[in-house]
């Protein structure tokens, strides 16, 4: 680095001397704002690295020393940057892919041509005396002409076959498809100059989101605890009275899920003889409060619960005793404590 510029830069650096003192976080951040407001040249890059120093959160800092970087590669002084300021940033080559777009010279391609350096770009042979592929040789007798030995006779430059031009890596960009851009650089500086000052704010916003979901969470905690409670002490209620837990329904002792069935005759009010698909016959126990328009040839489909037994005299008028079901299993236990079952 160039002996007078370190001094100068050091120089803007001592000058600084509000930075000196150590600040409170309310006055890094008015700083920072400030910096973050304040035209872009070679003086803010100073303060950027001054005010870097003072900043304690590593992540800050580094928004910090990358404002301070593209603020001085933006005025010009990238020297400074490389020499100063790069070894301290932590992934210096993914911040410098920041500046960088799409070569113009090249549109990306990472190469391009340029004018032949023999020929100069005319195409022509550059052997002495080549004329069109022919050189004169003088000779007593008169002058002779032969082909000549360098472009053997086609008259064109032989490092550019006559083209001119030659087709390399492109000089502008070095062949990678991308040059640096100015505007980049003051983009890159104005999203790290921002994110430097609005950190803090940022990292109020993020604890406060933290928080929320954290009491979210608890409460979600909470009511599945209280959910689990009333769902144990249904469950307690449950088996006291007798029930068992069918594929997390609770159901009397005996009780079916999903049961297709047929109704083939109304015995009485309340009370439906059925047979299901394997031919068994059962008694249907419903009620008016189960509010169903039960008739005779129904073909239904729902779960059943059992609640003791039916007793009923045939059409060849013999009594016959046979399973009964309710169609609901409030009905089932009214029934079930009617008749003094366990």
């Amino acid at each position: 680095m160039n002996k007078t510029i370190r001094v100068a830069f050091g120089f803007i650096l001592g000058a600084v001397v509000a930075f000196a003192e150590t600040l409170s976080p309310g006055q890094l951040e008015q700083q920072l704002k400030e910096l973050s407001r304040a035209p872009v040249d070679y003086v803010l890059a100073g303060k950027w690295f001054k005010l870097a120093k003072e900043i304690p959160d590593d992540g800050q800092r580094q928004e910090a020393l990358m404002a301070t970087s593209a603020a001085l590669i933006y005025a010009g002084k990238g020297d400074i940057y490389q020499k100063s300021v790069r070894t301290q940033i932590d992934n210096a080559a993914a911040f410098e892919d920041e500046f960088l777009k799409e070569c113009p010279y090249c549109q990306g391609g990472g190469e391009s041509e340029r004018p032949c350096p023999a020929c100069k770009g005319s195409g022509r042979c550059q052997y002495a005396n080549c004329q069109g592929g022919r050189h004169r040789i003088h000779q007593i007798n008169g002058d002779k002409y032969e082909n000549c030995r360098e472009c053997k006779g086609t008259g064109k430059c032989q490092k550019c076959g006559g083209n001119g031009r030659l087709e390399g890596k492109c000089v502008r960009c070095g062949g990678s498809g991308k040059s640096m851009d100015k505007e980049q650089v003051l983009a890159a500086y104005k999203k790290h100059a921002d994110a430097a000052a609005k950190w803090a704010q940022r990292e109020r916003e993020r604890e406060e989101r933290e928080r929320k979901e954290a009491e979210e969470r608890a409460e979600r905690e909470r009511e599945r605890e209280e959910r689990e409670r009333k769902e144990e002490e249904l469950a307690e209620e449950m088996r006291a009275r007798g029930l068992v837990n069918v594929g997390g329904k609770w159901m009397t002792p005996g009780s079916v899920r999903n049961v297709a069935y047929r109704i083939f005759q109304i015995y009485e009010p309340g009370h439906a003889l059925c047979r299901d698909k394997y031919g068994t016959v059962f008694c249907l126990l419903y009620s008016a409060e189960d509010n169903r328009a039960v008739a005779e040839g129904d073909v239904l489909k729902n779960d059943l619960y059992r609640c003791g037994t039916y007793s009923y005299i045939t059409v060849q008028d013999a009594p016959s005793t046979v399973r009964q079901f309710a169609i609901d299993l409030p009905v089932a236990l009214k029934e079930i404590e009617r008749q003094g079952l366990d």
